[in-house]
């Protein structure tokens, strides 16, 4: 499939629901033959944070967040907050934290040895 502008993407992204499926699926695709292991570079996985943004799900609040280093087991990130990112309040939306904190740890998990992303089961933001 094509987005607008005539670009190809990834089968899924931008359907509700496949999103984060989709983005596992090109983690995976990118860091496949690298060394022959299932590994990361840093620049690889700025690419796959590409594609999960470009979707026309909620992911897309994240493409102002920038990866700026990674060692195994962590990423830095970081991001502007912004109006689009605020609650009524004016502060960030507590929704956007969650989902940064998933999105990062999850992108954290895969630049491992192991590359094996984990799943969120519990959370408490307040």
């Amino acid at each position: 499939p094509r987005k607008p502008g005539g670009k190809p993407r990834p089968a899924g992204v931008g359907v509700p629901g496949r999103g984060r499926a989709v983005w596992l699926a090109v983690c995976r695709r990118v860091a496949v033959g690298r060394a022959g292991s299932m590994g990361f570079t840093v620049e690889s996985l700025r690419e796959a944070m590409k594609y999960m943004v470009e979707s026309q799900g909620f992911d897309r609040v994240l493409r102002k967040m920038k990866l700026l280093s990674a060692t195994p087991g962590k990423i830095v990130c970081e991001m502007k907050v912004e109006e689009e990112h605020t609650n009524r309040g004016g502060t960030l939306h507590g929704g956007l934290t969650a989902t940064l904190v998933d999105v990062v740890s999850t992108t954290a998990l895969l630049y491992t040895e192991r590359a094996m992303p984990g799943v969120s089961v519990d959370m408490n933001i307040t």
